[in-house]
């Protein structure tokens, strides 16, 4: 019996090992993956309301028309001051000249002032500028160019006042626009 006594010891033993023994855990699900977020929904924007500042965009042949009128403005008293020519580089940096080739403008405006005169220069100018807000910015970029060099000739007094009719600005509008230049229109 001492042989079975032992072998009931010993599975005892076994027993004991085998329940001391940390039970295998149950194997783990494994976390659903994030749920995917859909894409943000787009707001529909609301309509664009037509720019009124002189930044607008606007054609070429916009651009090119007001960059003509302020050569005309750089070329009234017979020299083109350093002062004029860093107003015109300011200028061709704004929206409104996006698309224009500038120096092209230039060279061709003094060409055909040069062939044509003043008048159907500033017809021409007149037809491309289709509102009144237009000529506006034209005529106000030219008294800015010609009061960028602080001061006046009579020579650009001249001008201004030919550009002012060519363009069909009445003269208290005029004075309202030139600002502390509006003496001219006296």
């Amino acid at each position: 019996m001492k042989k079975n006594a032992k072998t009931k010891t010993a599975k005892k033993k076994s027993a004991k090992k085998k329940s001391a023994a940390p039970a295998k855990a149950a194997p783990r699900k494994k976390a659903p993956p994030p749920k995917k977020k859909a894409p943000p929904k787009k707001k529909a924007s609301p309509p664009k309301k037509k720019a009124s500042s002189p930044k607008k965009k606007a054609t070429n042949a916009q651009g090119e028309a007001v960059l003509k009128a302020v050569t005309l403005a750089m070329l009234a008293d017979g020299e083109i001051a350093p002062s004029e020519q860093a107003m015109l580089l300011r200028f061709s940096r704004e929206e409104l000249f996006r698309n224009v080739d500038a120096r092209a403008v230039v060279e061709s405006t003094i060409e055909r002032f040069i062939d044509v005169g003043m008048v159907p220069l500033l017809a021409d100018i007149r037809r491309a500028l289709g509102t009144r807000e237009e000529r506006e910015i034209a005529f106000a970029s030219c008294l800015a160019v010609i009061a960028a060099d602080g001061k006046v000739t009579p020579s650009e007094v001249r001008l201004v006042r030919a550009v002012r009719e060519g363009l069909d600005i009445p003269t208290a509008r005029a004075r309202k626009l030139a600002g502390p230049v509006a003496r001219i229109f006296a």
